[in-house]
């Protein structure tokens, strides 16, 4: 069984209405793994790299130096219940302004390797280990 996860233009500022898909860093088809780059949005204050938020197959629905607004759908991911469980174990459900902040507090800590940690020290508390 196959799911999809839509890839959509994000709020990365707070007064934002949309950006510039400036370019995509994957090409339709790809395997692409939770955090890996997608493309590139520009604003009118800077650029940035948006991930992927789920693993699968991208397949691209919108062309590159266009302008979209926040929320447009550029395309998606589809993936297998084996992806899915994957985004569930990790605990992979948050909103960029939290992945950012996430980021922040990973330093050079991979940010899986940072969330497979705290994810094991709170199962471990709940079993009182």
């Amino acid at each position: 069984m196959s799911f999809t996860h839509d890839i959509q233009i994000p709020r990365v500022e707070d007064e934002m209405k949309g950006g510039v898909l400036e370019r995509w860093l994957v090409s339709d088809g790809d395997r692409v793994e939770m955090g890996d780059p997608l493309f590139e949005l520009s604003t009118d204050h800077c650029v940035f790299e948006i991930e992927s938020f789920q693993a699968g197959i991208v397949r691209i629905t919108a062309p590159p130096h266009t302008e979209y607004l926040v929320d447009h759908v550029v395309g998606v991911v589809e993936f297998t219940e084996q992806d899915r469980l994957q985004h569930y174990h990790l605990g992979i459900g948050l909103n960029y302004q939290q992945r950012l902040a996430l980021k922040a507090l990973c330093g050079d800590m991979d940010e899986r390797s940072w969330m497979l940690r705290e994810f094991k020290q709170v199962i471990a508390s709940k079993l009182g280990k």
